[in-house]
């Protein structure tokens, strides 16, 4: 991604901006947002004029629109500003107050007829008897003002950049300044080439050697980590070590040095290896071992699960990443700690009957972004959603009979604080509900054909008001639906999209909501194919290679904006995403659509059902994968494994 690439020392103010608003300075944060316009915060500006601050909201604003070379531009968007300062000083009877803003600031307006209207006012003993302000509120006019001021900014691309905070870790700075560290005392005196905002420490030019190892927690043993091919990295013969391993973590790594590498150590005065803490980052270059480029790849079996009915949607939890719902084909939920391999909750869906022999199958479960609530999507036109704590056992909030027939699909919605579950089904129906209370707030209806899936993500403005359903109906019809949330019932602006020779089977995006990847049967070709598409769908940007799925329904899943899993021909196979990256020094293919082929292809010897179920937790450490035998494989990442405190597993 284009923020990957960004030279570290020009985005440092960001970094900085960030850290200050983890740490709570929230005054210091806007000090250096306005000092270094690196950070246009809509949100504080909004409240500025709001709360009636319209002076520091004009030298806030101002320290942007100096940057624009339109300067028309720039004084359209301040003009507003003052507009209301003058009308607000007319509403106090401040007279002088009112000509002063007249005369320093108005004289030259946007539309000589408004600035002629503006100067009749400040005639008049009361401003409301001119029918144009007759209703005049200051409230309701610093909200028209906030929207104003949005829809200046939206149109200009340097201020909408400005707006826009590009998406980062959690405490990156602190991550830096720790890995520069450990960089530090583990490659002493060594250049380093010009670090970026998305990379950790890169590797220098060395011909030191480096071997990944694991340590057996109980013995102290060494052994060898090593690719395996189709199969992530399995634990490989022991590996004599002449030291004490005296680190507190298991996944370690031995280094070799070259004949040129000096360690600071008193005791390293001979080129011996040592073991320290695995410092390799995602990207970094190999020497020797070839294994640098996909550590952060989660292909590694660390657990497996079984769960006797066939999973048919899982969802990690949001903060307890190891936790994982599941539910299946004949009516089970589970919550399952993949770690310990522990069954945590377990209930079964009964159909009206409340026979045991019509059980219904769960078609998707979801939890909310806080964790505390989950939903439950089934074949038996209901939707249940559940509250969670670790204290207690899930209970049932609210049982909704949302659609006729299957509920396929159901996805959370956050808006203005109001917490909303959106569900669709084969009545070709989508619905909007509260998720707390259960109340049916809106209904969009019209379309042809039941509807499969919904994916309800943030279309961006900097007013973070609108929300963007995307809709694909059975049939292949993808359709996006906008409405605005501003303490009103949605209203529905429908698009009809439809690709040229191909039917859209589901949409997924990045947690980021700035890319967007579908799968669709094409059918000039007769096969399913992946494709990232353009914001608007109109066209594709890239296609995953090596999918020969024949229908189009494709189960793929997003992994931590860097990766992506396809279910396809009994394996799994992995792509990274951010080909942008890969394929920087090739610049012909500027224009063109890529073709990405998998980084790595997971086979497992039939272990997995033709297309596997797949599932990513929130870092993308581990991911989840339905096999054939109804049960569920974790695989974890070099990271995931460390983190977790996991071993690679064997399977027989």
């Amino acid at each position: 991604m284009a923020d990957r690439s960004l030279s570290l020392n020009r985005e440092i103010p960001l970094l900085i901006l960030q850290f200050l608003k983890d740490q709570g300075f929230s005054e210091t944060v806007h000090e250096l947002e306005q000092s270094t316009s690196a950070f246009l915060d809509f949100s504080y500006l909004a409240q500025l004029v709001i709360d009636g601050k319209l002076n520091d909201a004009e030298s806030y604003l101002s320290a942007f629109t100096r940057l624009l070379d339109d300067q028309s531009i720039s004084e359209k968007v301040l003009w507003n500003i003052k507009k209301q300062k003058f009308l607000e000083a007319l509403d106090e009877h401040d007279q002088a107050k009112a000509i002063g803003i007249l005369r320093n600031d108005l004289t030259f307006g946007q539309d000589e007829e408004e600035v002629k209207e503006l100067k009749n006012l400040v005639e008049l003993r009361n401003f409301r008897d001119c029918p144009n302000f007759a209703n005049f509120d200051k409230k309701s006019t610093r909200e028209d003002l906030v929207m104003e001021l949005g829809s200046l900014i939206l149109n200009d691309t340097l201020l909408q950049s400005k707006a826009h905070f590009p998406a980062m870790e959690d405490n990156r700075l602190m991550r830096l300044a720790l890995q520069g560290y450990k960089w530090e005392n583990n490659y002493p005196t060594q250049t380093r080439a010009q670090p970026t905002l998305g990379s950790g420490p890169p590797m220098a030019h060395t011909t030191a050697q480096v071997q990944p190892v694991w340590v057996d927690p109980s013995s102290s043993q060494i052994r060898a980590i090593v690719p395996v091919a189709g199969s992530g990295y399995m634990l490989g013969p022991p590996i004599s070590y002449q030291g004490t391993v005296s680190e507190n973590c298991n996944l370690l790594e031995i280094f070799y040095p070259s004949a040129g590498h000096h360690q600071e150590s008193s005791s390293s005065s001979h080129n011996v290896p040592f073991l320290r803490p695995f410092t390799a980052y995602p990207g970094q270059p190999s020497s020797s071992s070839g294994y640098s480029s996909l550590l952060s790849l989660p292909s590694t079996l660390a657990r497996s699960l079984k769960i006797v009915q066939m999973p048919c949607s899982m969802d990690f939890h949001p903060i307890q990443q190891t936790k994982l719902l599941v539910g299946t084909n004949k009516g089970r939920l589970l919550i399952l700690d993949v770690n310990t391999k522990v069954v945590l909750f377990w209930k079964n869906f009964i159909m009206e009957s409340e026979r045991w022999d019509s059980l219904a199958t769960l078609t998707r479960v979801l939890w909310n972004k806080e964790g505390n609530l989950f939903g439950v999507s089934s074949t038996n036109r209901l939707v249940r959603i559940y509250s969670y704590t670790d204290q207690s056992q899930p209970q049932e909030l609210i049982k909704l009979e949302a659609h006729s027939g299957w509920v396929n699909d159901i996805s959370f919605v956050e808006l203005n604080n109001i917490l909303f579950l959106v569900t669709c089904g084969d009545d070709k129906l989508v619905k909007i509900w509260g998720a707390r209370t259960g109340l049916l707030f809106h209904t969009y209806s019209g379309f042809e054909a039941p509807i499969c899936s919904i994916s309800a993500t943030l279309k961006y403005t900097i007013f973070a008001l609108y929300q963007q359903l995307i809709v694909v109906s059975i049939n292949g019809n993808l359709e996006l639906c906008e409405y605005p949330f501003r303490n009103k019932e949605p209203k529905r602006q429908k698009v009809n999209l439809r690709i040229c020779d191909g039917l859209c089977r589901a949409v997924s995006c990045t947690a980021d909501n700035t890319r967007f990847f579908a799968s669709w049967l094409n059918i000039k070709g007769g096969r399913g194919e992946i494709l990232e598409m353009t914001e608007n769908f109109n066209e594709s940007k890239a296609s995953f290679e090596g999918i020969n799925d024949p229908t189009g329904y494709i189960p793929f899943e997003i992994i931590g904006n860097q990766f992506m899993a396809v279910g396809d021909e009994f394996s799994v196979k992995l792509y990274d995403i951010n080909y942008n990256d890969i394929m920087i020094n090739n610049p012909q293919q500027a224009n063109k659509r890529r073709e990405i082929q998998p980084l790595q292809t997971l086979k497992f010897d039939g272990k997995f059902n033709a297309a596997p179920r797949i599932k990513s937790n929130k870092d993308g450490s581990l991911i989840a994968v339905t096999t054939a035998n109804n049960g569920i494989f974790i695989f974890a990442s070099f990271e995931g494994l460390k983190k977790y405190n996991m071993l690679p597993e064997s399977i027989s």
